[in-house]
């Protein structure tokens, strides 16, 4: 029976409160902005890993790509017979003798010159000498400036006889120039990173007027050489091979001798070569141009230069070892050569105060270290590999001094000095303690081969602070591991930086010896 209501029609059904909760199949508004809010930080998320990872890829790739090719990054304003007028840059108004590659079209032929001193320039352009067999370049073509100024076989560039020859190596033929030279000993010239043989153009016609003959060669991975499963550079972990056949190539053509020289990566190469070789006897000196010979020093270097945060450069470094699969701690040729007791071989160190790429503090802290072994001429405001070209006289009066001292005077080679033991680690690295030296007015710390006295630094000077009172460039990386240590009394000593891999805490500085000023560490046993 239905019953009726007050008004005579039938009652309403009763229906249940709609109550959001697991119950409920609609979401709530509240939750639905929650949801949308989390998609919308994870897809911000996914896309700011994902760009900073083609950031670190792109960066990386300038690591361990084979070859650099530089883009034509500036243009001509105007160029008449002998000179040519350039846009104000930094490159473009650097002193010295520097090359010039214009490309004339859009894809025409690339064609070079060599640019001597400045002429004048008005701020907004320079304009400088400029040496070329192909007349002037046309305005408006496209340029870069050339920090090995001439590119090309010697041949072509130089008017150089030489041979284009193969030598026999581990992946199979290595191709090489060679300049033949009266001399019993060689001179094996190695290139660095984002460059190619023509990086050793610069000195053949000074070393073929010394009667040395050079041989210029490649490593695996260059365009025309072998090329191994990794095709990327390995910073001298795999490249020292290469640098091991061309030394037993030179002994089966007679030499009695070589010397090697190397830039940039090649500096890295060769000192890399010296610690694991077994046999080196043939070597007779060695020349270094702006060495690489401690990597994360060199990526934090670079990092410094793009403003980004010291802890990039972890990120960096791991990056850099995972797509080349090089251990960076490996190739760190200045603890190697502390662990090993210090170079066999006279060197001849070259480096720039304006390197952005290899900080000039890495060569006089290998300078330091060894002051009897190590001559270092620092070149201020020579950019990287860009001593040559800063000052050619110089730099050739160095070269001829120290050939013709040490070649001229027989095998200097001396036996491996016993390496220095020091139970200390810092994580999985072994980290020796800093030499104490006295600092002695008029010798030379930081540019050159000697601790320098230096006015004592406060305690608060930080990177910039101590470039602006040295004129030495110090990444942050290395200034947090300072060259200077305090000594007794409140005296300043030049002391070694840091050789421990970085943890999370980036550097840590190695302990300094409590020995008394002026003294040793005593050695501990075996």
């Amino acid at each position: 029976m239905v019953q009726m209501g007050s008004e005579g029609s039938p009652p309403t059904p009763q229906q249940s409160p709609v109550i959001a909760g697991a119950d409920n199949p609609l979401p709530s508004r509240r939750s639905r902005l929650r949801r949308r809010a989390l998609f919308v930080v994870a897809t911000l998320l996914v896309l700011v890993l994902s760009a900073a990872a083609a950031i670190l890829w792109v960066i990386t790739g300038k690591f361990v790509e084979p070859i650099d090719d530089t883009p034509l990054n500036t243009r001509i304003v105007a160029a008449s017979q002998g000179t040519v007028t350039l846009p104000a840059t930094p490159e473009t108004g650097l002193p010295g003798t520097w090359g010039l590659i214009w490309q004339e079209g859009e894809a025409g032929e690339r064609r070079q010159g060599v640019l001597g001193r400045v002429l004048r320039t008005d701020g907004n352009t320079v304009t400088r000498e400029l040496t070329t067999d192909d007349g002037p370049p046309p305005a408006g073509a496209k340029a870069k400036v050339s920090v090995t100024v001439w590119d090309g076989d010697p041949k072509r560039t130089l008017a150089l006889d030489y041979q284009d020859l193969t030598y026999p190596g581990d992946l199979g033929p290595m191709p090489a120039w060679f300049l033949p030279g009266s001399e019993k000993t060689w001179i094996i010239q190695i290139h660095g990173l984002g460059a190619g043989r023509s990086a050793g153009l610069r000195t053949m016609p000074h070393l073929k007027t010394l009667g040395f003959p050079v041989l210029d060669i490649t490593c695996r991975n260059d365009p025309g050489a072998p090329h191994d499963a990794h095709a990327t550079r390995r910073f001298g972990d795999a490249e020292w091979h290469d640098l091991d056949a061309a030394v037993r190539y030179a002994r089966t053509r007679g030499a009695t001798g070589v010397v090697l020289y190397g830039f940039s990566m090649g500096g890295g190469i060769v000192e890399t070569y010296l610690d694991r070789a077994t046999d080196t006897s043939l070597v007779r000196g060695v020349v270094l141009d702006s060495p690489a010979l401690d990597y994360r020093a060199a990526i934090s270097t670079i990092v410094d230069g793009f403003s980004l945060p010291g802890a990039v450069t972890d990120v960096v470094s791991a990056f850099v070892e995972i797509r080349s699969g090089a251990d960076l701690d490996a190739v760190d040729t200045l603890t190697a050569n502390r662990h090993s007791g210090g170079p066999k071989q006279p060197v001849l160190l070259f480096h720039g105060t304006a390197d952005t790429i290899v900080p000039h503090a890495t060569s006089a802290a290998f300078a330091h270290d060894w002051p009897d072994d190590v001559t270092l001429v620092t070149v201020p405001g020579a950019s990287h590999t860009g001593s040559w070209n800063v000052d050619p006289n110089r730099y050739e009066r160095a070269l001829t001094t120290f050939l013709e001292h040490h070649v001229s005077q027989g095998p200097p080679s001396k036996p491996r000095r016993r390496a220095r033991r020091d139970p200390t680690r810092i994580g999985a690295r072994r980290c020796l303690p800093p030499r104490q030296a006295e600092a002695r007015p008029g010798a030379i710390a930081l540019g050159a081969t000697r601790p320098v006295s230096l006015q004592a630094p406060s305690a608060s000077e930080d990177a910039p602070a101590f470039r602006s009172r040295t004129g030495i460039r110090v990444p942050s990386a290395i200034h947090n591991r300072s060259p200077l240590s305090a000594g007794p009394a409140g005296q300043w000593q030049a002391a070694r930086p840091a050789t421990c891999r970085p943890d999370a805490a980036h550097w840590r500085r190695s302990p300094v010896s409590r020995a008394p000023h002026g003294s040793r560490p005593p050695r501990r046993p075996p």
